[in-house]
């Protein structure tokens, strides 16, 4: 589910629970953005535009399974620190297509999985 909040629902979203690890915050700026709570996603209501674009991505992202971060890919999503991305970079949608994607499967050579991702 995702829900849009006013900050002050979002300061009522408490993320400690038994299952913290699935949790995660993102802020900007000192305000929070987004609030994942399982498989929840709670954005702020006040954003708008890009930065309502990034956030909802990046929190669909996590609820995934992506949860890290980048120091090494700027314009990727999971660019960290400053990120404003509202778009998927190249390097993303290989990385979904390794984890989602049709053609990989268990057991697959190095070569096998360059073929599936570059078609060759």
């Amino acid at each position: 589910r995702i829900k849009f909040l006013p900050p002050a629902g979002l300061k009522a979203i408490d993320l400690t629970s038994e299952m913290g690890w699935l949790n995660e915050e993102y802020t900007c700026n000192g305000v929070t953005c987004a609030k994942i709570k399982g498989y929840d996603i709670y954005l702020n209501a006040e954003m708008e535009g890009d930065q309502r674009v990034h956030y909802l991505l990046r929190s669909l992202l996590y609820t995934l399974g992506f949860k890290g971060a980048s120091l090494r890919y700027p314009d990727s999503i999971f660019a960290y620190p400053d990120n404003a991305a509202t778009e998927l970079s190249f390097l993303d949608e290989k990385a979904l297509q390794v984890m989602y994607g049709l053609g990989m499967d268990n057991g697959m050579t190095v070569d096998d999985v360059k073929r599936v991702l570059f078609f060759r």
